[in-house]
């Protein structure tokens, strides 16, 4: 079965946002333009020769002397972020970034708009996470990357509350899992035959 695994996933989103964040801070103490990341987890600033604009910070996170998170920006706003999350030298995250909302202040965290990742032995996207004013909406997932969507996660005020999955590969969703308030599954439902109306799960066939 394919079971949901949302939180690490989001950790790494909320992660990346923090570093891009957090690294303006180190901007302002740096007097000239980087080009690389500074190895010791501070993020290096990259300007426009022509306008003397920020337009990138390049993050070593794990300190191995390789860059593996870049913010592209213009000036203090952030556009997207790429990361390598495993360190093996490919991006396999992109998330995309919003403008500040009307009345907020000027050094807050723009809002996340939609994310991709690969996760198969390429670089194909294999997820794809949509936002709505910077909180988690919804989720459509490539799980077994056999290039079809097997599995999509709806979220309510950034919780997960249900994950629909077709375990059988016929294109659509045959299993449901319903999350209560605490993260837990509270019901578990089928729909074999893809009418989209979904029954409990008798307790011994959901095991």
């Amino acid at each position: 079965m394919i079971w949901p695994s949302s939180a690490a996933r989001l950790r790494a989103g909320t992660l990346a946002r923090q570093v891009a964040c957090a690294s303006l801070l180190a901007v302002a103490a740096c007097g000239g333009a980087g080009s690389d990341a500074s190895g010791d987890g501070r993020p290096a600033p990259i300007y426009d020769p022509k306008t003397g604009r920020l337009k990138e910070l390049v993050s070593d996170r794990n300190q191995d002397g390789k860059p593996d998170l870049w913010a592209y920006m213009d000036g203090p706003r952030i556009e997207r972020i790429e990361i390598d999350r495993n360190a093996d030298g490919r991006i396999d995250r992109w998330e995309h970034y919003g403008p500040l909302p009307a009345g907020a202040a000027s050094d807050a965290a723009p809002p996340l708009v939609w994310a991709e990742e690969a996760n198969g032995g390429d670089d194909r996207v294999t997820r794809r996470e949509f936002y709505v004013q910077g909180v988690i909406d919804r989720v459509e997932e490539d799980a077994d990357t056999d290039g079809r969507v097997d599995k999509w996660e709806q979220y309510t005020g950034g919780a997960l509350a249900r994950v629909d999955l077709d375990l059988q590969g016929k294109g659509f969703a045959d299993r449901r899992l319903v999350y209560g308030p605490a993260g837990s599954v509270d019901a578990v439902e089928e729909d074999p035959d893809g009418d989209g109306r979904f029954v409990p799960v008798k307790p011994e066939a959901a095991r």
